[in-house]
């Protein structure tokens, strides 16, 4: 039960946060694809309703792969693909996002 609370208390810290980014850019897609690593054309396909949206969405892997809270805490320096795009660095383990658009 400690464990389920614990997580569920990373998952709405990790919401915050990149609520907290979404909002830095102005919503942005292109500053977010600066922010994220995530490509413009992605981001502007699906364009979230809200901060929280997009916090959720990048969560579920809907820009490119499974979410990571590293993400915000790592968004001044992505490390970039070979194509220039999408894959953001994972300080905190876990698989980087695909390329598939």
């Amino acid at each position: 039960m400690a464990d389920r609370v614990a997580s569920r208390g990373a998952y709405l810290q990790a919401i915050a946060q990149l609520a907290a980014l979404f909002l830095r850019a102005d919503g942005d897609p292109g500053s977010l694809a600066e922010l994220t690593g995530y490509r413009a054309t992605t981001l502007k396909k699906n364009r979230p309703e809200s901060a929280e949206d997009f916090a959720q969405r990048l969560l579920d892997g809907i820009y490119g792969g499974g979410g990571s809270p590293s993400k915000a805490s790592n968004a001044g320096s992505p490390s970039r693909g070979p194509d220039g795009g999408g894959t953001p660095s994972k300080a905190s383990g876990g698989g980087s996002p695909s390329q598939g658009h």
